[in-house]
């Protein structure tokens, strides 16, 4: 159960054993594999420890290089489920389990872009087909200008895009009322339709729903009705038990900087997740999973360099795998036109291109060596994009190889 990232608490509610009891036992299990592995084991640093154990114990290097590179994954995108390289967060995925076993459960998971967001709603989604619920994934990013900019049509294409996912025949025309609002048809459509047509619970799964923000008059429409739904299956009447069966999972990487009346938000109720960074001790548990055998110093100059960004980590560690590029090599050229970060922080510039004001935003926050102050909607607009991390309401950059590059940009 530590393995599993379980507390001693939850362990001894687990096995009904007393918990000065499980701490005595805990004690003693990290004092042997101490004296066994000849290095100080903890509860904290046993799963790098055995691995590393495991990574010199291999004497036929070449069938361990092969190996290893049978299974690097490109760190692009969502790590595929049954990933060697996917690192566990403990308790969040646990919880988010949990959670979406529940009746009418939400789940909001809010963090920088390329910090695992995906990743980690694919497992909860996963985990809710083998209950052998129902589910439904829509990118919200697929949705075009010209749906966005029209509410009725938005709305339209969300519940066809539904029906689609749960293999229902769209059946918009019976229940969409020009004298009604789209909101109210689109949960006329789930709550008369959708909803009592499936026996098992449905989980909707909705990502980067950030791209509404952009467009207020439906962020209010669309981001009010889902929490009318989170409230609809806690009322005490018929059609709660329908509202029951519907389980929600929001992602979305930005604070939320529109106007949302408190009791039309869902952003404020429901299971909250925010991602945080990897640790020190899960970079070095990855490296170790990329079979390098890195000492701890590199992987605090990595830290220093990259921040946790689990993106920019698993980058870092390909193609410190495949290249057989060392650390110092790395960072000596982070930064230059080939460097393995060119790709990503061009990306990001790019994007900047296109709002005047965030890159007014950086360029003030790269350009001084104390936290800067910025307007509200520039500020979580940068920390959505991974840029800036913010303390005390001001700015300063997410990692060396962000200050340098924007530095080296605007000399």
């Amino acid at each position: 159960m530590c393995w599993q990232g379980e507390t001693y608490q939850s362990i001894s509610e687990a096995s009904g054993y007393d918990d000065n009891y499980i701490r005595a036992v805990g004690s003693q299990l990290w004092q042997n594999l101490s004296t066994t592995l000849g290095q100080k084991v903890t509860k904290n640093n046993f799963k790098i420890v055995l691995r590393q154990q495991l990574l010199s114990s291999q004497t036929d290097i070449s069938q361990g290089d092969n190996a290893s590179i049978a299974v690097l994954e490109p760190p692009h995108g969502q790590v595929p489920l049954g990933s060697p390289l996917y690192i566990e967060r403990s308790p969040i995925e646990s919880d988010c389990y949990r959670n979406i076993s529940q009746p009418g459960a939400l789940i909001r998971i809010r963090s920088a872009k390329t910090t695992g967001k995906t990743s980690l709603m694919a497992r909860i989604v996963d985990f809710s087909r083998k209950q052998d619920y129902v589910t439904v994934t829509i990118n919200l990013e697929l949705a075009s200008t010209e749906i966005l900019s029209d509410g009725n049509r938005f709305f339209r294409w969300f519940c066809r895009l539904v029906s689609k996912g749960l293999f229902l025949p769209s059946q918009l025309n019976d229940y969409w009322e020009d004298c009604c609002g789209s909101s109210y048809n689109c949960t006329e459509y789930f709550e008369g339709y959708l909803l009592p047509t499936l026996d098992n619970p449905i989980v909707l799964a909705l990502d980067n729903v950030g791209i509404i923000f952009n467009y207020p008059e439906l962020a209010v429409d669309f981001f009010g009705m889902l929490r009318a739904w989170y409230e609809s299956a806690r009322y005490s009447n018929l059609a709660s038990n329908i509202w029951k069966k519907l389980r929600l999972v929001v992602i979305y990487s930005s604070n939320v900087y529109i106007r949302l009346p408190t009791h039309q938000s869902p952003f404020n109720v429901g299971l909250f997740v925010e991602l945080p960074d990897f640790t020190v001790d899960q970079i070095a548990d990855l490296a170790v999973r990329h079979q390098l055998n890195w000492p701890q110093q590199d992987i605090y100059e990595l830290v220093h360099l990259i921040s946790g960004n689990p993106y920019l980590v698993r980058l870092t560690l390909y193609h410190a795998k495949q290249s057989f590029l060392s650390l110092q090599d790395i960072w000596e050229r982070a930064i230059a036109p080939n460097s393995i970060y060119a790709a990503h922080l061009q990306k990001k510039f790019w994007t900047l291109q296109s709002y005047e004001s965030l890159l007014t935003g950086i360029k003030q926050v790269v350009k001084s060596t104390e936290s800067q102050a910025l307007d509200p909607v520039t500020l979580l607009k940068l920390e959505g994009m991974g840029l800036i991390r913010i303390s005390h309401g001001k700015a300063s950059p997410t990692c060396e190889l962000y200050r340098r590059y924007f530095q080296n940009l605007f000399a």
